[in-house]
């Protein structure tokens, strides 16, 4: 018997060790950010891998990856089950489709998994460098990818389901009960109008964003769901208007009075807003909804599932609309409604302190607070707005002052991180290690409450000086001294300095260069002439 394992598994090994893993990947290029691929298992006859399930997944494939991150991997379905039925497992050739991002080169893949015969098995691990090639084609990561989807009826109800919970994720419920008070507020014969507008404008919105996933699918580029987040002027943008809005309902300013036909534009403009604010928020069942969508056969099919997230979305508004009966069990208007604006003032100030955190992570610190600089003016323009309400001067001066500082909210800002310097951290590196190269070294020792330093980062991350270490291949170093850091408080002594900001440049054979503590662009220009 021991004998006969032993030949099965030398038989194993000598034949299957050798050619049992190909990988293939899309058609990439060097600089790529992200790619899919496949990895081909060849099975031969008689021996079997173990698949993942969610039940007795026992030995399944293990894969890694060195210089990128797995962002999504898609097992093909078992084509088999074991003789105690105890596994699912793949007995004829199959391929792994894995999507991989944050790439940088050189590419490795690790892949450990256990072959098995009837009788004996073989653990295998395996490295591979993966080089880049025009194997693996488009269409075949589409079919594999709509081969993963759910069942189209399926697909429209979690849709639904995911639009109604968006309803209480805190980017959408400030506006969803700014437009349910507004209904409450309104005369019975116009409230269906206006409720009705609302829905079309949020499935409108929904439906658009879904057109543009769908176009940049089909054109090769990468866009997700809420990708106009990635752009810090239009979320500042947002911060205005909730910060608008809840200044309204705090009874700052009060607006001029405007006719019925005002009010329905009013209303679909706000279901846009909604459905803006709800593209932002990956609920449940959104994301498997969305990326099922993208890679339906059919458009008109595709189209559908994000009509039904806007309908799932605009629900609790459609019904108070279409259904007299529950517009009659809502409370008659009285002292409560001041109470419940003011709640919902609130609420729009919570959606402003989230999109200022989101903004925290998309510009520099001086560049956020220009971005709370330009709120409060604009707190205090409508302030004036509605404390002056007989002057026409100060309303003039008021309108004024808003536009001005919202151009300053919006605009004042970068909004591409292709200007921006990759810092190195201090702590990775050995300063004197670098200094025996030949590249200038360049350290910014700065900190999160230091004022100063955030004028100085502002002129850090200008085109220019981006442009002057790039053509002297300066090193770019970032000495973050927020927190109590006994390294760094070492580093700025050793320079004759105990404060931030510092700014230091190191070239080779000269002494250290500290730059004046508020620096500007000639200044660094001055230390390469």
């Amino acid at each position: 018997m021991f004998f006969k394992s032993f030949i099965l598994l030398c038989i194993l090994f000598f034949n299957t060790v050798g050619e049992c893993i190909n990988l293939r990947t899309s058609n990439i290029s060097e600089n790529s950010k992200e790619f899919w691929l496949a990895i081909d298992f060849d099975i031969k006859d008689g021996t079997h891998v173990t698949a993942p399930s969610t039940v007795n997944s026992g030995i399944a494939p293990q894969i890694q990856f060195e210089n990128a991150e797995i962002d999504r991997v898609i097992w093909p379905k078992a084509d088999s089950k074991t003789h105690d039925n105890m596994y699912d497992i793949y007995t004829k050739n199959f391929s792994v489709l894995v999507k991989l991002n944050k790439i940088s080169d050189p590419i490795t893949c690790k892949i450990s998994y256990v072959l098995c015969s009837d009788s004996a098995c073989i653990p295998i691990n395996k490295k591979i460098d993966i080089k880049y090639n025009d194997l693996l084609s488009q269409k075949e990561i589409d079919n594999t990818l709509q081969n993963d989807l759910y069942p189209f009826w399926l697909l429209l109800i979690l849709a639904f389901i995911g639009g109604i919970i968006l309803n209480c994720m805190p980017c959408v419920f400030p506006v969803i009960s700014l437009k349910i008070f507004s209904i409450l507020n309104t005369k019975a014969r116009n409230k269906r109008q206006i409720g009705l507008l609302f829905s079309i404008g949020v499935i409108t919105t929904v439906v658009f964003i879904g057109i543009l996933l769908l176009i940049s699918k089909n054109a090769g580029t990468q866009l997700g769901w809420g990708f106009y987040m990635q752009n810090s002027a239009f979320v500042a943008f947002l911060v205005i208007i909730f910060l608008l809005s809840a200044l309204y309902f705090f009874g700052l300013y009060i607006l001029p009075g405007i006719n019925i036909k005002i009010k329905n534009i009013g209303a679909f403009a706000n279901g846009i807003l909604t459905g803006v604010a709800s593209c932002t928020c990956a609920g449940p069942f959104i994301g498997i909804v969305v990326s099922s969508a993208l890679f339906l056969d059919n458009i008109i099919l595709s189209l559908l599932v994000f009509v039904f997230v806007g309908i799932g979305l605009s629900l609790p508004v459609l019904l108070m609309c279409i259904s007299p009966k529950l517009i009659c069990i809502l409370p008659k208007p009285g002292e409560w409604m001041n109470i419940m604006k003011e709640i919902i003032g609130f609420s729009l100030l919570f959606a402003c302190i989230w999109l200022l955190f989101v903004l925290s992570g998309q510009v520099t610190n001086i560049e956020l607070f220009t971005i709370i600089l330009s709120c409060m003016f604009i707190a205090f323009f409508a302030w004036m707005y509605g404390k002056f309400i007989n002057s026409r001067i100060c309303h003039v001066f008021a309108l004024i002052g808003l536009c001005i500082s919202s151009y300053y909210c919006v605009f004042s800002h970068n909004c591409s991180d292709e200007t921006k310097i990759e810092w190195i951290d201090f702590k990775s590196v050995d300063i004197e290690e670098l200094r025996k190269g030949d590249n200038p070294i360049f350290v910014n020792f700065t900190a999160n409450w230091c004022l100063t330093c955030a004028v100085n980062a502002k002129t850090l991350s200008s085109k220019n000086v981006k442009r002057l270490f790039e053509k002297y291949n300066v090193v770019a170093i970032k000495a973050d001294w927020s927190k109590k850091d006994d390294v760094i408080l070492k580093a700025l002594k050793k320079l004759g300095v105990n404060s931030v900001p510092c700014n230091v440049l190191y070239i080779k054979g000269k002494e250290p260069c500290i730059l004046p503590s508020i620096i500007t662009i000639n200044n660094i220009e001055e230390l390469f002439c």
